[in-house]
């Protein structure tokens, strides 16, 4: 641990990811919506393969997408959520449809590595998340090392 709060911040992370699940659309679907190509996706019906395209015994029983961004050096990771629904704010119908349509929309913000990192979610955060229609997930890795590290 350093008394230097500069060196301190600089070791935050933390990642964002735009997530999709359906059982009939396409991974294309979400690809020509989100602007951005995925990060990982699949197509239902599709042969479950690893991540390094090996065959894995199974069908692929929904679509899925994901797209994440890691964000360093920054503590107040809501404010980034914000940001993210705010650019978002354009696909609040296709969210809307992707939901009602039998499949799932959320974020999922990921707190790496063994630092202290904390935020609060305003109320209108909240009403912001509301509003887009998307799910929040939290996922915590308290001791993994990345590649980025």
């Amino acid at each position: 641990m350093t008394d230097d709060p500069d060196e301190y911040e600089a070791r935050l992370r933390f990642s964002l990811g735009v997530f999709f699940k359906h059982p009939t659309m396409r991974a294309e679907e979400f690809t020509a919506a989100m602007g951005r190509e995925p990060e990982w996706s699949w197509n239902v019906g599709e042969q479950r393969t690893s991540r390094r395209g090996e065959p894995i015994p199974g069908i692929r029983k929904e679509t899925y997408w994901y797209s994440t961004e890691v964000v360093r050096g920054k503590r107040h990771f809501f404010d980034e959520l914000a940001a993210l629904l705010t650019s978002l704010e354009g696909l609040t119908g296709f969210v809307h449809a992707v939901v009602s349509s039998g499949g799932r929309a959320w974020i999922k913000l990921a707190l790496h590595g063994g630092h202290n990192i904390g935020d609060m979610l305003s109320a209108g955060q909240i009403r912001q998340l509301a509003a887009s229609g998307l799910e929040l997930g939290l996922e915590v890795f308290p001791t993994m090392q990345h590649e980025w590290d």
